[in-house]
C-alpha cells in the first residue's frame, strides 16, 4: 500500500500542493484529476523520487520512499511527459539498456510484445524521428517488459490513437488483475476515468512564477535546501554544516541566501 501524508511543495514560494494525504491499495488505479499548474505531474514526481517535498512522509509497503535508500523505489516505475528513451539508439537498444538498469533482462518474446504495440518495423531503427504516438507507444512497452508494483502515468492517453487508448485501457485492467497499483495524472475526458477511482486535486494553487529572476530564485534555494539536508545526514562527501543537529534553515534564510549567492555570481561575471 501507498500512503501519503501531508505533502507539502512549493515553488517560487508559491504552494502547489498543500498538507496533501491519499492511500493507493494494491490493485487500485487512482486518477488525479486537475486543470493544468494544479500539480499533478508534481505529485507524481515526488513519488517517483525525482522531486522532493518541504514535508511530508511517502512510504509503500512500510518503506520510505523519500529516504536515500534506492531499495524501497525498485518496483516503481515513472510514465512522465518527456521521452523516456535516448533517440540515437535504436528501440531494442533503448530497451536493453533501460532494463540493465532495472536489473532484468529482455523477454524471450519480446518481438511479440513489440508487436503488440505496433512497434516491430521499428525495433532496430533510431528514436529520434519518433512521434508522440510512438513515444508514448514505447511508454506502454516500458511498462510491459518491466517489473513493478506501483506505476505512475503523467496523461498516459495523450497521444494516442484509438488503438493505443484500447490496448492501454487492456493493459490496466489486466494489471489491476494481478494487484498492481498505479496513479495516474489526466484532464477531464480521459480514458482513465473508465478504469479508476478519482481524486481531485483543488486548481486553486497553480505555478505562476514571477520573473526570471524568481524562477532563479527558487532553483538556488532549492538547491540550498538539498545541500543543507545532505549535510545534516552526513551526505556524500562526509560533510557536515555549520548549523545544530537536525536544523534546517527556513524560506525566508534561504531565500536571503540564495539571493545574495545570485548577486554575487551576476555581478562577479
Amino acid at each position: 500500500m501507498l500512503i501519503i501524508n501531508n505533502i507539502i511543495k512549493r515553488f517560487n514560494f508559491n504552494p502547489i500542493l498543500s498538507d496533501l494525504n491519499l492511500e493507493v491499495n494494491k490493485g487500485e488505479v487512482v486518477q488525479i484529476l486537475g486543470s493544468n499548474g494544479c500539480g499533478k505531474s508534481t505529485l507524481l514526481k515526488i513519488i517517483a523520487g525525482i522531486l522532493r517535498p518541504e514535508s511530508g512522509e511517502i512510504s509503500i509497503d512500510n518503506k520510505d520512499l523519500l529516504s536515500r535508500d534506492c531499495e524501497s523505489k525498485k518496483h516503481i516505475i515513472y510514465w512522465g511527459h518527456q521521452p523516456m528513451l535516448y533517440p540515437h539508439l535504436t528501440t531494442y537498444e533503448n530497451l536493453v539498456f533501460f532494463l540493465k538498469l532495472r536489473n532484468q533482462s529482455i523477454p524471450e518474446n519480446i518481438d511479440s510484445i513489440l508487436d503488440s504495440v505496433n512497434l516491430i518495423n521499428f525495433k532496430n531503427v533510431q528514436c529520434d524521428n519518433f512521434s508522440q504516438g510512438m513515444f508514448q507507444r514505447f511508454n506502454l512497452l516500458r511498462f510491459i517488459i518491466s517489473d513493478w508494483d506501483l506505476g505512475l502515468m503523467d496523461e498516459p492517453f495523450s497521444g494516442l490513437d484509438s488503438s493505443g487508448e484500447k490496448l492501454l485501457l487492456n493493459k490496466i485492467e489486466s494489471w489491476k488483475g494481478i494487484n498492481k497499483s498505479m496513479i495516474g495524472g489526466s484532464r477531464s475526458g480521459s480514458p482513465l476515468a473508465r478504469a479508476s477511482s478519482t481524486v481531485v486535486i483543488s486548481p486553486d494553487t497553480t505555478l505562476r512564477p514571477n520573473s526570471v529572476l524568481a524562477v532563479q530564485f527558487d532553483i538556488l534555494s532549492s538547491a540550498a535546501r538539498r545541500l543543507c539536508s545532505a549535510g545534516v545526514n552526513d551526505g556524500p562527501l562526509g560533510l557536515r554544516p555549520c548549523f545544530p543537529s537536525g536544523f534546517l534553515p527556513s524560506e525566508p534564510f534561504l531565500f536571503f541566501s540564495s539571493s545574495l549567492i545570485f548577486y554575487l555570481l551576476l555581478f562577479s561575471s
